[in-house]
């Protein structure tokens, strides 16, 4: 049996298809979008609350559960 002629892409087709993707691209940017104002409803919740205020909302919980944690620790230790 012949060995198998390697499978070599069209080097052609790719490059038109790079081109296509660069122009629609370039059109995109060319009109104008904020790209903030795209992501903004992905970053913050219809009460205006947003992944910022969320994540120092976490922190203050995280902090109230360690010092919970470390009182029990510190009941549980001097029982032992």
């Amino acid at each position: 049996m012949p060995p198998a002629a390697p499978i070599v892409p069209d080097i052609e087709e790719e490059t038109g298809e790079e081109e296509e993707d660069e122009e629609l691209m370039d059109e995109d940017f060319d009109m104008g979008m904020d790209i903030g104002a795209a992501l903004e409803p992905f970053f913050a919740t219809e009460d205006g609350q947003t992944v910022c205020t969320a994540l120092v909302t976490i922190a203050k919980h995280m902090e109230n559960q360690n010092k919970i944690l470390i009182k029990i620790l510190s009941q549980l230790s001097k029982t032992s």
